[in-house]
Order: C-alpha cells, then sequence, then structure tokens
C-alpha cells in the first residue's frame, strides 16, 4: 500500500524546516518532512558556537538556538513529521497516476513504508570529503577525523578526538574545531591550506585562530602521515602555484590527530532518477557559507512548489524543477567576489602596512584600521574601539549533564567576557554540572566571570528514560 501526498520534504535541518512551515503557511498541509535522526534540528544541534542568524534576524545565535526558532515553527504551524525515518531512494513510479511524480521509500523502526508525492522538497544537506578526496598520502592509523565528526564527538557525546592536532583545509567548521580543541585544553599545531587565501570567513579566522595564536599556512598541504595503531605525527609542506612541493619546505609535527576541512559535496544520491516534481534547497543544492541563507531558500523553494502544484492540477505542463533556482551562479559570483576581496585586503595590508583589525560582528569580516577607517557599518569602528581597550568574546562551551538524554547540554556567556580571561571561564565551566531536564534558557551560573554576565543554556535536555532522580 501507498501512501499519497501533495508534498514530501527529505531533511529535517533549516532548510528543510523552513520549507515546510512555509507550505504550511501557503495552504499546502498535505505534506511529511521526514528526519533521518532522532530529533529536528540538522546539523545546527551539534553546532555550539554563535554566528547564526548575524544576517537574517540581525541577531547572533548558537546553533541549537537557531534550530529551535525553526523547530518553535513548525511547532505553531502543526507541521506533521517523521523522525528516525531514513530516505532509501526517489523514484518516478512506473504506471503510476500523473499527479504522482515520485514514489519515495522510507525505512523507520516499523518498516519499510511507501510515500507517492506529487512533489518533493530534497534538503538533505551535505556531507563532508573525506581523506580519499583529499589526496592525502600516508598510512591509515586511528585519530583521523572530519571536522564535522569531530565535532558531533566533542558537542554531542562528549569525546575529545585527540590532545594534539593539526588541521587540513581552512575552512569554516575546521577553524571552529580549532578553537574548540583549544578551550578544552587540547592544542593545535597548525591549520594548513592548499589555496593562496583562507577559505572560511574572516571573522572565524580571527576569533578562532588568531586569538589563540594558531598558526596558519597556505599553500601548503600535508604529505605524508605517520603512525601504526594511531597517529603519531604527520609532514607539512609548502607548494608552488602548479602544486608542486617547494624544496626545502618540508616541516614534521609530533601530534595524536588529524582533522580534515577539506570541503562539502551537497548530498542528493537519493534522488536515482532526475525527474519533475523534485526540487532541491539548501546544501543539496550547493554548498552555502551562512544558514541564514538556507532558511531563505527553503522559503523561496515552497514558493516554487506552490506554483508547480497549481500548474500540474490546471493540467498545465510544469517548468523543469530541478534547477527552477538560479542560486548557484548567484552563490559562485558571492564567493567570487569575497575572494577578491580577501586578496586585495591582502594586498593594501601588504603595501601599506597599515595595522587593521578584524571586526567579527558579521560575516563581512571588515578589515579596519587604528584610526577606524575601512568599515562598511557603523558597528565596525565601535568593534575596534572596544578591540584596542578591552577586547571581549562571548564563550560558547558545554555543560556536564547527569540523568539526562545528553551528557553535554550546550551553554553561552549572556555578554562578552574579556578575551585573556577565555581559558580561566573554560576551567570554572569545567567544574559545573547540572541535572535534567535542563530548559533552553536556563541559569546555569548568575554572575558568570563579572557581574551582569551569566551562563545559559541554549538548548534543552530531556531526562532519561528510567531515571526518577
Amino acid at each position: 500500500m501507498r501512501i499519497q501526498k501533495d508534498v514530501i520534504i527529505i531533511g529535517g535541518g533549516p532548510a528543510g524546516m523552513a520549507a515546510a512551515v512555509s507550505l504550511m503557511e501557503r495552504g499546502i498541509e498535505d505534506i511529511l518532512l521526514l528526519e533521518k535522526e532522532d530529533r529536528l534540528g540538522g546539523v545546527l544541534c551539534q553546532c555550539i558556537h554563535d554566528g547564526f542568524g548575524l544576517t537574517y534576524y540581525r541577531k547572533n545565535y548558537t546553533g541549537p538556538e537557531y534550530a529551535a526558532i525553526y523547530e518553535q515553527k513548525m511547532v505553531e504551524n502543526h507541521v506533521p513529521f517523521l523522525t528516525e525515518a531514513t530516505v532509501l531512494s526517489v523514484r518516478s513510479p512506473q504506471g503510476g497516476e500523473n499527479l504522482y511524480q515520485s514514489l519515495v521509500t522510507v525505512q523507520t523502526a516499523e518498516g519499510t513504508t511507501c510515500y507517492e508525492a506529487k512533489a518533493i522538497i530534497a534538503a538533505s544537506g551535505c556531507r563532508e570529503r573525506g581523506r580519499g578526496l583529499a589526496g592525502i598520502p600516508g598510512s591509515r592509523p586511528a585519530g583521523i577525523y572530519t571536522a564535522g565528526t569531530s565535532q558531533a564527538l566533542m558537542n554531542l557525546k562528549n569525546f575529545m578526538p585527540g590532545r594534539s592536532a593539526v588541521i587540513v583545509g581552512s575552512g569554516d567548521i575546521g577553524l571552529i574545531m580549532a578553537r574548540r580543541i583549544t578551550l578544552e585544553g587540547g592544542r593545535i599545531l597548525c591549520v594548513v591550506e592548499k589555496e593562496d587565501v583562507p577559505g572560511g570567513l574572516q571573522r572565524n579566522i580571527q576569533q578562532c585562530l588568531e586569538d589563540f595564536g594558531i598558526p596558519l599556512f597556505t599553500r601548503t598541504v600535508v604529505s605524508n602521515v605517520y603512525g601504526k595503531e594511531r597517529v603519531e605525527g604527520v609532514d607539512v609542506e609548502s607548494i608552488d602555484e602548479t602544486g608542486k612541493s617547494i624544496p626545502g619546505s618540508l616541516r614534521h609535527y609530533d601530534c595524536d590527530s588529524l582533522i580534515l576541512s577539506v570541503g562539502l559535496i551537497p548530498d542528493e544520491d537519493i534522488i536515482h532518477d532526475r525527474h519533475k516534481g523534485v526540487f532541491l534547497c539548501g546544501n543539496a543544492l550547493y554548498v552555502h557559507d551562512l544558514v541564514d541563507d538556507v532558511s531563505l531558500e527553503g522559503q523561496m523553494v515552497a514558493g516554487q512548489v506552490e506554483t508547480y502544484l497549481i500548474k500540474l492540477s490546471e493540467g498545465q505542463e510544469p517548468d523543469e524543477t530541478r534547477y527552477s533556482y538560479h542560486g548557484i551562479e548567484a552563490m559562485r559570483a558571492k564567493r567570487a567576489d569575497l575572494l577578491l576581496r580577501k586578496k586585495e585586503a591582502a594586498r593594501k595590508k601588504a603595501e601599506t602596512g597599515a595595522k587593521t583589525i578584524t571586526c567579527i560582528m558579521c560575516p563581512n569580516g571588515c578589515e579596519i584600521t587604528h584610526d577606524l577607517n575601512g568599515g562598511m557599518c557603523a558597528k565596525g569602528p565601535e568593534y575596534v574601539k572596544n578591540e584596542i581597550l578591552n577586547p571581549k568574546r562571548t564563550l560558547t562551551t558545554s555543560v556536564r549533564v547527569t540523568g539526562g538524554t545528553l551528557p553535554l547540554v550546550s551553554v553561552k556567556t549572556t555578554g562578552g567576557i574579556p578575551k585573556d580571561q577565555m581559558m580561566e571561564g573554560m576551567k570554572l565551566v569545567s567544574e559545573l554540572f547540572v541535572t535534567a531536564p535542563v530548559e533552553a534558557g536556563q541559569l546555569i551560573r548568575k554572575d558568570f566571570m563579572e557581574e551582569g554576565i551569566d551562563l545559559i543554556a541554549t538548548k534543552s535536555v530531556k531526562k532519561a528514560a528510567g531515571n526518577f532522580a
């Protein structure tokens, strides 16, 4: 037996939730959202750092806080969804009614279910490139992780991937993990990037590397990995513009971990054949730099699906849908402009020798001189003043939970604490624990580090089943 739906959304991350909510708001209610994990939110659940919502909401949320916005919208709009539901395939049904363009096979704990849908929104996100795609030579010991895996282990499982690491690639996840591991007492020996400019946002380079004195080497690659049971060290070499090693540039680092942040690949393999009625959005279409753009695209694709369903119901021939959103070209142009600005800023800095400070108030990451020139808005000069006189940072980390469904709850300070006291703050955090249940926004420690700055939870953790404490 096949269950018929107007729309099936694959993926409960920011794109999928935004699309589902927008469909309900448009009056398209015969929908179902499918999420393979046991909770909504996608990768945001493990992204306990802040920096989300800066452009769309004009606020600085952590990943769990940003996800909670859309989870609440899902509840308010009564969006039907299933978790722990893995989509095995999406195919064009043979001999089915013309209205139902897609056959979706889903695996749950109860067994396999087949759905017929008029339209599919694939918001399944992306996956990380592994060592094989990175082309790193050497042995295959334990201790080699992708940045996202390291992030999930630390922020969800309370497992430290290593005590000393080299990071390959300067994507944002890798930069953020450099800071996270450092705050937890580990040591990042260096970050190597094969391109001539870093791949991550300038604000992340500032607050994740430069704040902690972590060296970043561009036009540099890992040329060998050592170790039998576990990583024991790596060689890195500088390369020229053709990708060839520069003689005499080899350096060796003793380490126990190698963390890969070498790019992301849109995850669209579940679409087994290309047919009408399939809409891709978010990172399943192309890899975005900002979650704000992912959410906006989810809303936009909902509008396309509405138009598609109207034409289908009127007997009109719908437009081709797979690449109906032309965001790919817009993103390429945006990234090209960002790369150009990075190179131009580096050139001017080298020519003038001017001392600049990177503003971290938004993703633009403006380079502002000490005499307050160079910013794109009024926030930049104000940030630089504070950075010179009394630099502060928001601390985002996690606290141990007893009796909960998760061993940790993500937390943040409600304001900035002195930058040079971040490690002292982490020492204080290590002495804390809370008992489940924990609610998002719950006060964990009042007047943390200084009066008026509190430490609060940024996600909810339920009490574990069978725990009557």
